[in-house]
């Protein structure tokens, strides 16, 4: 070429528009071959001049120190080690004294289940079914008493049930009284509600004689078991519909009150239903699921 420093300083500064592009930067150094690619002091650019501090480290995409600090892991010993023939260290430290009868409270995770820890590793309650197995126990203590507390309704509600099940109201309504639900017979296929317990809605009421009447239908056999089983399907219901729900908050003290009444119960590991309450993940299984062993 007749010019070729001006046409190698083109293509030169072409390459590195191109990189800085790619690179996400906003700034290109256009600078000529030769004595222009050095700075008065001598030194080219680029280059720190003499007695400056290294430039600063790119935190890259994760700026808090944890991420940002190259760390390399010592690597974690998955067998017995040459050096003695001793297996792996558990991870983790011990878990902090114990403050409910299920271990140490760590808190609530999502509005729904309370994190604890216990020496076998990490412990799960769903608080929904926890306290529905504490309201269980308590109903059915109280069917075996006094008449349960109950509230008028100010306009009386009216269920059509069907006529077997309307029928089958004569042997339930005095169980029905003992939880705070006053029903008579309305029609020959319509109950009457006029009283509720306090903790029950209009709607949970009319399922909740629905249910009982329809398991009444279907029961036969010695009257003393039936009514067992009446007792333990209505206590049931009841339990289930003033249960506190999922996706409800608790503070640190009506969670810890919550697990002490669960612990008093008759079974703390089961709902009336059958689900589980409790869910343990020891350390080991941890451990053995993350490759620490």
């Amino acid at each position: 070429f007749a010019r070729a420093r001006q046409v190698f300083g083109a293509v030169e500064r072409a390459l590195r528009r191109g990189v800085a592009a790619a690179q996400g930067r906003v700034e290109v150094r256009n600078v000529e071959i030769g004595e222009a690619q050095r700075r008065p002091d001598g030194q080219g650019y680029g280059q720190p001049a003499p007695g400056s501090p290294p430039p600063a480290r790119d935190p890259g995409l994760f700026p808090h120190p944890v991420y940002s600090t190259p760390h390399v892991a010592e690597p974690v010993p998955t067998g017995p080690s040459a050096g003695g023939g001793q297996a792996a260290p558990r991870s983790g430290a011990r878990p902090g004294a114990p403050d409910t009868p299920f271990g140490r409270l760590i808190g609530q995770y999502r509005a729904s289940f309370l994190l604890l820890e216990d020496e076998e590793g990490l412990v799960i309650v769903d608080q929904h079914v926890a306290h529905e197995r504490v309201l269980y126990d308590r109903i059915r203590a109280q069917l075996a008493g006094a008449p349960a507390p109950s509230q008028r309704l100010l306009e009386p509600l009216l269920v059509d049930v069907g006529e077997p099940r309307a029928a089958a109201l004569e042997r339930v309504a005095p169980l029905l009284e003992r939880a705070g639900l006053e029903v008579d017979r309305f029609a020959p296929d319509t109950v009457r509600v006029s009283a509720v317990p306090p903790d029950l809605d209009r709607e949970g009421a009319a399922r909740l004689v629905e249910e009982i009447l329809e398991r009444a239908t279907g029961l036969d056999g010695v009257p003393e078991r039936v009514t067992e089983l009446l007792e333990e399907e209505l206590a049931a219901g009841l339990a289930c519909r003033a249960a506190i729900k999922v996706n409800h908050p608790l503070d640190p003290a009506k969670q810890r009150a919550l697990l002490a009444d669960l612990a008093r119960t008759a079974n703390p590991h089961r709902c009336p239903h059958g689900r589980p309450i409790v869910l343990r993940l020891s350390q080991e299984e941890m451990e053995r699921r993350l490759g620490r062993r």
